[in-house]
Formats: structure tokens, C-alpha cells, sequence
């Protein structure tokens, strides 16, 4: 090949190359905003009652979050961190009454935004998502240093909460998970072709590796007719639960729905009981 010939087929390989790079680069990217569609929304001020702080995170961004004492500022009890779903923020949760009815509870609660969700600064990803996760709990054993701390995820919540879990095991008293999966990598291949699932998610969320770790009872809330995560992963996850955990399967209930079902809540409040 002619020295002028091979370095027109080196450009052009080149070239396919970097294109190829930069289309693999925007779909991840996309795949990212799929999995972290934080609401354009403001977020505003917290409820009456509730303050407004930020946490220091290990990786040096401040996470967003509103803490609710109790009424007349005390609550009995273990207080609460709330972990929320993907297309959540505080203020959807203030103003869709998830956290008046959290409120009903009569705990100390902790909620937080994600990293590049409301308020909070950096960008959202499953290692940044655990660090603010991690960072609430830590501030909430540092706030009640005499009581052990329980954990609330829903949905994507649920899948950072039983990370921060793994991570803490010694602070905690109480964990929920509503609407978890198993491994994210399975619930996107129930939406996605394996391989483009294969290709651009990096995020892991291994719920069933961190459930084996656990040691303390769990309670685990799924939606029966839940298309977005499907029941199977919900049940996947019980059979790796420790002991003494309950898995409740509700008929008929959905994602988006289960939050307002009241058998969620009276699960909740019977787990709680006494902790």
C-alpha cells in the first residue's frame, strides 16, 4: 500500500473510531439521564416543622436534605432516613405527601436528595448516591448517638439503601425496602436488550450481594402488578434476606401506587413497633 494510501486508511480508521467512541459516550450518557431523571422542578422551602441542611459527603459534594425532629420537636423511637425513587426529589415528596405520611410515623426523620437532584450539588451515580446515603446515616447516629437508626428506600432508594446498608451494619436497628430488584443489570434487561444493557450500564446496585451480608430482620413491600420493577425481582431478593425477615406481595398494586396503599403503612408501622 502506497505511503499516501495507508494514511488515508489510517484517518479513516481513526475517524470511525472516534465516532464510534462518541456515540458508545452520548448513549451512556443517555442511559444515565434514563436511570437519574432528577425532576426540573425547584425544590422551595421544607414543610412546617422540617429543617433544611446540607451533608458533607466523603466524595466532597453536599447532599440536600430536610430533617423532621417530631412533633413540637421530639419524636420517640429510632429516627428514619428516607431514601426516594429516580424521579424524586424533596419537594415532589412534599408536595405528592409522601413525607406527611412518613410524618404519621411519629419518628425523627432524615430526608435527601441525591447528588444532582434538587439542591444537591455533583452528579448522580451509584457510587456518589451511596456516599450521601451513607452521609445521612452517619449524621443521624451523630444526632442521636443513644438510639440505633433505621433505613427507607423506595424503589431506586431501595437499591442505595441496601448499599448503605452493607456499609454500615453496626448503626443500623430497622430497614425497609419498598419496590426493590434484585440487580439492576436484571431489571433493565426486562426492558432492554441484554446487550445494549451490556454495553452502556455501568451501575451494578447488587441488592442480592448486599442482602446476604445483612443480619438484622428486613421488611421488603412489592407491588404485585409492578411493571417497572417487576414483583420476580422483589422475590428474588426476600430468598436472600436474613432470617426472620417478611416479604409482603400486594395484589394488584403497581410502582407509582404502592406509596399510597395503606397495607404499605400498617407493615411499616407493625415492623417499626418497639424498635
Amino acid at each position: 500500500m502506497a505511503p499516501r494510501t495507508f494514511r488515508a486508511a489510517w484517518r479513516a480508521w481513526l475517524l470511525a473510531i472516534l465516532i464510534l467512541a462518541a456515540g458508545i459516550w452520548m448513549a451512556r450518557s443517555l442511559a444515565t439521564f434514563l436511570l437519574y431523571p432528577a425532576p426540573p422542578l425547584p425544590v422551595g422551602d421544607p414543610p412546617s416543622g422540617w429543617e433544611s441542611l446540607y451533608l458533607k459527603t466523603d466524595d466532597g459534594f453536599a447532599a440536600a436534605a430536610w430533617f423532621y425532629p417530631g412533633p413540637d420537636g421530639v419524636a420517640s423511637g429510632i429516627p428514619l432516613l428516607l431514601l426516594h425513587g429516580n424521579g424524586e426529589h424533596l419537594g415532589t415528596m412534599r408536595s405528592g405527601g409522601t413525607l406527611a405520611a412518613f410524618e404519621a410515623l411519629g419518628r425523627p426523620l432524615l430526608a435527601l436528595d441525591y447528588p444532582g437532584y434538587g439542591d444537591s450539588g455533583g452528579s448522580s451515580g451509584e457510587a456518589a448516591n451511596i456516599a450521601a446515603g451513607v452521609a445521612g446515616l452517619d449524621w443521624l447516629a451523630e444526632r442521636f448517638p443513644d438510639r440505633p437508626v433505621g433505613l427507607v428506600g423506595w424503589s431506586l432508594g431501595a437499591g442505595v439503601a441496601m448499599q448503605v446498608a452493607d456499609r454500615r451494619p453496626e448503626r443500623l436497628a430497622a430497614l425497609a425496602v419498598i419496590s426493590p430488584w434484585a440487580r439492576l443489570g436484571e431489571v433493565a434487561r426486562a426492558h432492554y436488550p441484554a446487550w445494549l444493557v451490556n454495553l452502556l450500564l455501568k451501575e451494578r446496585y447488587d441488592s442480592v450481594a448486599a442482602a446476604w451480608r445483612l443480619s438484622i430482620p428486613v421488611l421488603l413491600v412489592h407491588g404485585g402488578n409492578d411493571r417497572i420493577i417487576p414483583v420476580a425481582q422483589g422475590q428474588r431478593l426476600a430468598e436472600a434476606l436474613p432470617k426472620d425477615s417478611r416479604a409482603l406481595f400486594l395484589p394488584g398494586v403497581g410502582h407509582n401506587d404502592i406509596l399510597g396503599h395503606p397495607s404499605l403503612w400498617r407493615a411499616l408501622e407493625t415492623y417499626l413497633a418497639g424498635r
